[in-house]
């Protein structure tokens, strides 16, 4: 059975790894309700069109609010496995910090952090 503490050291990945499906879900036939977003598309000609990994519809265009954040939380997830492996090799290196206060607090501000962002893409500033 996995007790409280072995929960806390993997609260960063869990968290990370939330905030990335956070990040993909957004990619897929979502409206954002702000007028301001429709000036941030991506030009036809950029070459983080050739890295995007999903298909573009033309209902749902590809746009820098959506794109950025989701490389942004896929680096942190990538970064976040990297520190796993390191504790799944040499546990005592970093068990006192994943097991600490501080390494579920400051994943929990890392998800809260992208979970604000998208709340505020769907507020239309207009009244």
């Amino acid at each position: 059975m996995i007790g409280y503490n072995s929960m806390m050291e993997y609260s960063l990945l869990i968290f990370a790894a939330l905030a990335f499906l956070m990040a993909c879900n957004e990619q897929f036939d979502n409206k954002y309700g702000a007028e301001w977003t429709e000036l941030t598309l991506v030009p036809k000609d950029s070459a983080w069109r050739k890295m995007y990994p999903f298909k573009e519809k033309e209902n749902n265009p590809l746009l820098y609010v959506k794109l950025i954040p989701f490389f942004v939380t896929f680096f942190v997830l990538i970064a976040v496995f990297i520190v796993y492996i390191v504790y799944w090799i040499s546990p005592s290196l970093l068990s006192y910090f994943l097991g600490s206060k501080w390494g579920f607090i400051i994943p929990m501000i890392y998800f809260l952090v992208v979970f604000i962002y998208y709340m505020i893409l769907e507020i239309d500033f207009k009244w």
